[in-house]
């Protein structure tokens, strides 16, 4: 394949990935303003349980299409027509079980019955724009894909801010009804394509499919967990708008976790060649490149959280800007783990992955559970933070004693973690202490510009290795 072909797509995915999924961050400032506080809590309670009942009810077939792809390679389309139609069927039979025990269900996750049908319903058919991308992106294929993503993105949100604006008497009925069944509209013609494509439903295409995906599912949901539990915490025992504040500030930090994504979908694909060929000094020398690039530009966004809040929610969300640093953290530590986990998955290491990604998860929920009665939503930002710092050990440890190790810089990659934990604490500090804040922000602006351009060969360098088809 060209090399100017994969460039292309390299950065076309990244920039997409970044927009589509980056359209709740983008939206936020216009929602805060149209809704009130608890609405915005109650909105968040939904999309945290629908990120945590996913990896169950779709037994994470998705997650399948990484390895499918090599041992599959002839058979693909047949491949992934099997395991849509497969979990549909799973959940379907899940969503049967909700509806017969309907009102139990609804004080359990504390919805309205119209939420969890939209909740079951999107469910049916999520997958199949998620396989849609994946396969486009492993192919290298951008154009058809990106055009499908934005549409469903743009369209939705629109859609979302319409219904939310004209439904004044129920503004979190608008919002549900515009985002989500525009979502399912778009995802239903995603799925009918692709079965009609492949036009095979096979039990051999299942069966491996579950020997890769079920442990995936409790690696899966405990980063749901990780993510969306503490949420769910702060809903049920501190409040609606104590949620809508941590929700708030959760979004301004999920800039840069909608970064990692984006640069993930690029990096994966790459990383998982580089292991299969056996370059793997070339992908432990791009990824320095790779940590430092996303590492400067979260040290920036933690520098500006009180203006990036004040923009995201105005000044009645200001006071939840010290969620934010150790939400950051988080997502550095999110950021270098994933190097470790894309090397196990490839291994078909998918028992190691979730055996960490569970215990990171049940310590998570355990401190939400004892401290943010206690001291309220901002502990949640540093339970978040401990559970992530516990993946990043576990999968370190787990790679050395695969003896692959040697595939990433450990020591830098660690000198990064423990570097951040420590700005964290001034970090905090500065924002008693606007000027000066703002003076070491131009500092690091100039400092940043400075040493891209001194190495400005070395940088070309690496991005051309990180190219290399």
């Amino acid at each position: 394949m060209p090399n100017k072909k994969v460039i292309k797509a390299g950065i076309w995915y990244t920039l997409v990935s970044f927009l589509t999924k980056g359209a709740v961050f983008f939206s936020t400032p216009l929602f805060t303003r149209i809704m009130s506080k608890s609405d915005i809590g109650l909105f968040s309670n939904l999309t945290s349980w629908i990120d945590i009942l996913i990896p169950i009810g779709t037994f994470n077939l998705v997650t399948s299409l990484e390895i499918a792809r090599f041992d599959y390679k002839e058979e693909l389309e047949k491949y992934i027509s099997s395991i849509l139609i497969y979990g549909t069927t799973i959940t379907s039979a899940f969503y049967a079980i909700v509806i017969i025990k309907l009102d139990f269900f609804c004080k359990v996750f504390s919805l309205q019955p119209y939420m969890v049908h939209i909740l079951f319903i999107y469910m049916l058919v999520y997958p199949a724009m998620s396989i849609f991308q994946a396969e486009n992106m492993f192919k290298y294929k951008y154009k058809v894909s990106t055009l499908i993503s934005l549409l469903s993105v743009i369209i939705s949100i629109g859609a979302a801010l319409m219904l939310t604006y004209f439904n004044r008497d129920n503004r979190l009925e608008g919002r549900i009804y515009g985002y989500f069944i525009t979502l399912i509209a778009f995802n239903i013609i995603i799925y009918f394509y692709l079965i009609i494509r492949g036009k095979a439903v096979s039990l051999k295409y299942l069966k491996y499919a579950l020997v890769i995906s079920v442990p995936m599912i409790w690696h899966t949901l405990s980063l749901r967990l990780l993510t969306a539990g503490d949420r769910v915490v702060i809903i049920r025992t501190v409040g609606e708008e104590a949620n809508a504040m941590y929700s708030v500030a959760y979004t301004c930090c999920h800039v840069v976790s909608v970064l990692y994504g984006a640069m993930n979908n690029a990096w994966s694909p790459w990383a998982t060649e580089r292991m299969n060929s056996g370059e793997t000094e070339e992908m432990k020398k791009a990824s320095r490149f790779y940590v430092c690039f996303y590492s400067v530009i979260v040290l920036f966004v933690m520098l500006v959280c009180p203006e990036l809040l004040l923009i995201m929610g105005g000044r009645e969300y200001l006071d939840a800007k010290y969620v934010m640093p150790p939400v950051m953290v988080a997502c550095i530590c999110q950021f270098i783990y994933s190097l470790y986990i894309n090397a196990e998955f490839y291994l078909k290491k998918q028992t190691r992955i979730a055996i960490g990604t569970i215990l990171a998860a049940i310590i998570n929920v355990i401190l939400n559970i004892i401290f943010v009665p206690i001291f309220g939503y901002n502990a949640a930002a540093y339970t978040t933070l401990v559970g992530y710092l516990c993946l990043f050990i576990f999968h370190y440890l787990s790679l050395r004693n695969l003896k692959k190790g040697h595939w990433y810089d450990n020591r830098f990659n660690i000198g990064i973690i423990v570097g951040f934990i420590v700005l964290m604490g001034i970090i905090i500090v500065l924002y008693h202490y606007t000027i000066v804040r703002y003076i070491v922000t131009f500092m690091l602006l100039v400092v940043t510009l400075f040493f891209m351009f001194k190495y400005r060969s070395y940088i070309i360098k690496l991005l051309k290795l990180l190219l290399k088809k």
